[in-house]
Formats: structure tokens, sequence, C-alpha cells
């Protein structure tokens, strides 16, 4: 299939986008193992949502032995990263270690991301006294500020990302997925969670020969 070829050509280049989508392809195949080693590779490179889905990869042992020290490891790298759900699932994790303070500072900054989950749970602490009225107000916003810049246009997230044209290249594979690789003028990729993760498609598409 040509657009696998495509994709396979961008993993060869070390692009970790594209290889943390070859592991999206493994998984989805029942390949575990080979998903597991794509989105380690792409990890390496800094790619948060390889780094989530290995942390369930070790918590499950799916693909990889059970490993409690890897599953939190990658769990943190991607909260850090900016992957709300991986902040959320470090502050269930606080939760179950005892530790409230550090449980609610994690909810507050996945709901000020647009987490919906976190800002419920966030609505619990504050019920059970564990969170000031003014910190939930201020998560309250954060979250609705969040949820209103992903319902902008997506000409908009280009412009605050790059500030110049980028051309958006749609890869699809077997319509379970599609995911966008962005080059700048001069062919240099570039990378934007934001982007490559919220199933936004760029219209000005081009064909690669």
């Amino acid at each position: 299939m040509r657009v696998k070829q495509l994709l396979m050509r961008r993993v060869e280049a070390n692009d970790p986008a594209a290889t943390y989508q070859a592991g999206v392809i493994c998984s989805k195949e029942g390949d575990y193992k080979g998903a597991a080693a794509y989105f380690t590779k792409a990890a390496g490179s800094g790619d948060i949502s390889a780094h989530f889905d290995l942390s369930g990869m070790y918590r499950e042992g799916e693909g990889v032995e059970k490993d409690e020290k890897k599953h939190l490891h990658h769990l943190e790298q991607a909260a850090i990263g900016g992957h709300p759900n991986a902040r959320h699932n470090l502050a269930i994790f606080e939760w179950k270690s005892g530790r409230t303070e550090r449980t609610v500072k994690h909810f507050i900054i996945a709901a000020n991301m647009g987490n919906d989950e976190s800002l419920e749970s966030l609505k619990k602490c504050y019920g059970m006294g564990l969170v000031s009225k003014e910190k939930f107000a201020a998560a309250l916003r954060g979250h609705q500020a969040a949820v209103d810049a992903m319902k902008s246009p997506i000409e908009t997230k280009q412009k605050r990302l790059y500030g110049y044209r980028d051309i958006g290249i749609v890869f699809r594979y077997r319509q379970e997925f599609s995911f966008v690789c962005l080059f700048s003028a001069s062919g240099i990729p570039l990378h934007s969670p934001q982007l490559l993760r919220s199933k936004i498609i760029i219209t000005n598409q081009m064909h690669c020969e």
C-alpha cells in the first residue's frame, strides 16, 4: 500500500510522529510487541503519546513484561510533556497512594488542559474540602479556556504555532485513523502534539510522488 510506504519512509527518517503511528497500526493489528518497539523508539525522540501508550502497556503487560516502575516513568514523562490524560492518571495514582495534596495539583493541571474527568474529580475534591473555592474557580475558568481554544479554526492554530504557511499531508491507513505530518516550505518536518493528536485535518493537502 502506497500510503503505508510513505509512512515507513518517515519512520526510517526518525520522524517520531510517524513512528508513533506505525505503533498504532501494529496495535490495531494485534502485534503488541511491534507496537511496543515503535512506541519505545518514538518515546526516545520525545513523543508524549508514545510515552502515554507505553505506560499502559507496562501496566497491563501488553507486548512487554509488566513493570510498575516503567509504567510510572512513561506516565510521568507523558504528563510532563503536556498529555492531559497522563496527568489525570497521575492524579489517580497519587490518590491511591494517599497523597491528596499532590492529587489535587495534578487534577488542577489536567483540568486547565481541558480534561473533563479531572474537572469532575476536582468537583468531588472541592465537595470534600480538599481544594479551596478560589482554586476550584480558577480551574473552572482554565478548563473552559482550554475547551474554547480547541474549538478555534485550524488556520488560527497554525498561525499561532508557526507564524508561517505550512503544507499539510494527510495519511490514511484502512480508514481507521488519520494523522497530519507538517512540512515547512523548506521541507523540514514540523511536529505539534496539538495538531497531530487532535484529529484535525488540514485542508491544503498535497500529493506526494
